[in-house]
């Protein structure tokens, strides 16, 4: 998302800097630049009771533990040596009070926005120019994990890098984690959070500034994108979501997130939403093709969709609930960011996400398994209906050109039945790891309108993890 004059340089520059590392505190930068206080914007520190942490102790020391598993490994639960380590670790290797006296050194503040009390970092960097950068966390997770990143962002000059690089920080505290209030009401979704983060930035004065989010934090930022606030010029996320037909580039977010989470062994890709999987892999073609410019869904989601024990029998029965709870969201947001631009190297990179307008309705019905999903879609170039299902039909993936075990031979495939597609009828044909697209035709408001039906338990869930793992596989990506 791009507002103002940024270069690509500047903002994947920002991803690298982040995932830098260092340690301790930029106290120079704190005594360089004064920070004013307001009504609306109070100083904030934290020190535990002693008798909370005694009270821990305590409660470690007569922890109940549970007999050691029949066989070795993870097959029965978390492994009775494992479990002890843990809790040893808690009793007398972790030292809270280096950790919140580490906290404290950087400047803290709460402040109310939308009735709630906000926890956040804010920590200027010494160089005058320095860009603003609001930065979020995921779950689990706080802004304890950006620690290690502060003096790189703040003072790159004194790691390597340039005056120009730098970044006045701004980490704030999820609703409900660490120092943030826990919310009293329902409403509080990545919409508002980012609403929020919008306001604070604004409180703080920043005229001008970019924002980074990995893991829950990225759908924040992504929704922070979406908003388009003023001042906002450009966002970094660097949790890979991926479909590996429509994005597997997004997959050069892992160095990214190794380095900068510090994982050695390991680390978190992840599938998007069910009902996203059916619309993105029926949008890809037409993005490749004719760019895809704005987008309204409406879902007919299955009962399976909604785990177990699911829906109540008699609210599903004979009947269809327009609500699905974080559903709109995610299927908006998540597109956006599946169909979005990988931009820059394996370490500093991020994704752009499409620029194009999508709105969503999501609805539970009385199916069991397939989610039916009804498109409009306006095009920015303006192919015939024969070139639309061109598209389609000679679309492939990496999984398809790789031969992969779990990939369809066409991930798409158009049915010219006026009636079809339908989940009794088509969800479990290709395995269940096709899309089905149909009632292909002219939309009076849009461009085109179709109807596209996907199987929400294995191409909407397991089949996707594991079609995710073999093109990990194909590509090297599973011998880092």
């Amino acid at each position: 998302m791009t507002r103002d004059r940024v270069s690509r340089r500047s903002l994947l520059q920002a991803g690298a800097y982040f995932l830098a590392g260092a340690s301790g505190p930029l106290r120079a930068a704190q005594a360089l630049v004064g920070y004013e206080e307001t009504s609306s914007v109070t100083p904030f520190a934290y020190h535990a009771p002693q008798s909370m942490l005694d009270d821990l102790n305590l409660r470690l020391l007569h922890t109940r533990l549970p007999e050691r598993e029949t066989e070795p490994g993870w097959s029965e639960g978390v492994p009775l040596g494992n479990l002890c380590a843990l809790v040893e670790r808690w009793q007398s290797g972790y030292d809270w009070r280096k950790c919140e006296s580490r906290l404290n050194e950087y400047r803290q503040y709460r402040t109310i926005i939308d009735s709630l009390g906000i926890h956040f970092l804010h920590v200027r960097s010494p160089h005058a120019n320095a860009l603003p950068l609001i930065i979020t966390h995921g779950w689990p997770g706080s802004v304890i994990e950006f620690l290690g990143i502060i003096e790189p962002l703040t003072n790159p000059t004194a790691h390597g890098g340039r005056a120009e690089d730098a970044f006045h920080v701004v980490a704030p505290s999820l609703p409900g984690f660490a120092f943030s209030d826990k919310p009293a009401e329902r409403g509080w979704n990545v919409n508002r959070i980012a609403s929020a983060w919008a306001e604070l930035m604004r409180r703080l004065g920043y005229e001008r500034y970019v924002a980074q989010g990995g893991d829950w934090g990225s759908w924040v930022t992504t929704r922070l994108a979406q908003q388009h606030p003023p001042g906002l010029i450009g966002i970094h996320l660097n949790m890979p979501l991926v479909i590996p037909e429509v994005n597997p580039d997004h997959l050069d977010l892992i160095p990214s997130q190794k380095q900068r989470r510090g994982y050695t062994n390991g680390y978190l890709v992840t599938n998007p939403n069910c009902s996203t999987i059916g619309l993105a892999m029926a949008l890809k073609p037409l993005e490749d093709a004719f760019g895809v410019a704005e987008v309204f869904v409406v879902t007919m989601q299955a009962l399976s969709g909604a785990g177990y024990p699911g829906v109540a029998s008699l609210d599903a029965m004979e009947n269809v609930i327009p609500f699905i709870s974080g559903e709109e969201e995610k299927m908006q947001q998540e597109t956006q960011k599946i169909l979005g631009d990988f931009a820059g190297d394996r370490v500093g990179g991020g994704v752009e996400p499409l620029a194009a307008k999508v709105s969503a309705h999501c609805n539970r019905v009385p199916v069991v398994d397939g989610h039916t999903i009804t498109v409009s879609v306006e095009l920015a170039k303006k192919p015939s209906e024969e070139e639309v299902l061109r598209a389609w039909r000679s679309w492939r993936g990496i999984p398809q050109q790789r031969g992969l075990p779990s990939a369809p031979p066409c991930p798409v495939i158009y049915m010219r039945e006026p009636d079809r597609p339908q989940p009794r009828r088509d969800v479990e044909r290709e395995n269940g790891m096709a899309v089905f697209v149909g009632r292909l035709r002219k939309c009076p408001v849009l461009d085109y309108k179709f109807v596209a039906l996907g199987h929400n338990t294995v191409r909407g869930a397991a089949g996707a993890a594991v079609l995710n793992a073999e093109v990990m596989k194909a590509e090297g990506y599973l011998d880092q």
